[in-house]
């Protein structure tokens, strides 16, 4: 089973030769004709599209009703901004101890990265002779 976007019309839109002087007595049946020709196309990502919408307004209610029951229980609603800033802040304010372990951790990182590197090189190197 495929999702189609329900905006658009899944049948084929073909031109159609009628007109009104091959078909004098049925007059509306030409303006169907000529409406379905102006009609917009589906774009080719048509399904793409629905699925992105749909995943996006899945989000959304569950957020929704995730800050409703916090509301109801007499939580806070739930501010990204402000956590992501108490992060920021928390990290900013680390002890000379955490900062000289970070230091240490990133040469260490740095150093080793560099030697995989190398083994790399010479794995391809060997291997190509």
């Amino acid at each position: 089973m495929s999702i189609t976007n329900p905006f658009f019309d899944s049948s084929p839109i073909l031109p159609s030769t009628t007109t009104s002087e091959s078909h004098p007595s049925n007059g509306d049946e030409d303006k169907k004709v000529f409406a379905t020709l102006e009609a917009p196309m589906p774009p080719k990502c048509a399904v793409q599209s629905v699925s992105a919408t749909r995943s996006h307004l899945i989000k959304e209610s569950l957020k929704v009703a995730i800050q409703s029951k916090r509301k109801s229980s007499g939580k806070e609603d739930i501010d990204l901004k402000l956590e992501l800033e108490a992060k920021l802040k928390k990290r900013d304010e680390l002890t000379p101890e955490d900062e000289e372990r970070r230091k240490r951790r990133r040469e260490r990182n740095k150093i080793a990265a560099t030697k995989c590197r190398n083994k790399k090189k010479e794995k391809t190197y060997l291997l190509v002779q």
